[in-house]
Formats: structure tokens, C-alpha cells, sequence
């Protein structure tokens, strides 16, 4: 299956699976799965804006859940991690959850 077909069969208990994280906000999707270019082996990128304190345990965390919900690959960016090169586009494109 599809990413993109997996996104849109567990929407629902992806927003769930954020609630758990109240401090990583805003969770947009980028990259083929906005684009419709995704298959099956492709992954999910996820767009976050984390609060200050936020560590990376805290979105390897998050990311194993999504990997154990929708089995397949998940890929967490934050905002600030974006390659300048990159930033604006991927910010204009991506599309919230």
C-alpha cells in the first residue's frame, strides 16, 4: 500500500498519536505524499513545530509510534532542521494533518 493511501486510512489515529505530544505542534505532511509521486517503500514526512525543551527522544518517540501504526518509514523534520536551501518551498507546499 501506499503512504499516501495509509495516510488517509489512519488520519484519525495519527491526530490521536499527537495529542500524546501536546509539545510538537502543527504536524504537516511534505514531500511525495503531498506531491502524489509516493510508492509503496516511500516514505512519510512529517513537518513539526516543536516548543522549546522538546528533545530528540521526544521525536524518536513519536516517530516509532507512527512507524508502529502505519508500517512503513517516518521521517520528523522540525522547522528549524529544514535545509535553508529547501525551507521556504517545503514550508509553502506542505499540508497540515
Amino acid at each position: 500500500m501506499r503512504p499516501s493511501e495509509l495516510l488517509l486510512q489512519y488520519k484519525e489515529d495519527i491526530k490521536v498519536i499527537f495529542v500524546k505530544y501536546p509539545h510538537i505542534k502543527s504536524p504537516h505532511i511534505f514531500g511525495s505524499v503531498c506531491d502524489g509521486s509516493d510508492e509503496e517503500g516511500s516514505d512519510i514526512d512529517f513537518l513539526v513545530y516543536p516548543d522549546r525543551g522538546v528533545t530528540y527522544f521526544d521525536i524518536a518517540e513519536l516517530q516509532s509510534d507512527l512507524e508502529n501504526l502505519l508500517q512503513c518509514r517516518v521521517d520528523i523534520t522540525t522547522h528549524r532542521g529544514l535545509p535553508n536551501q529547501w525551507r521556504d518551498k517545503i514550508i509553502h507546499h506542505a499540508v497540515l494533518l
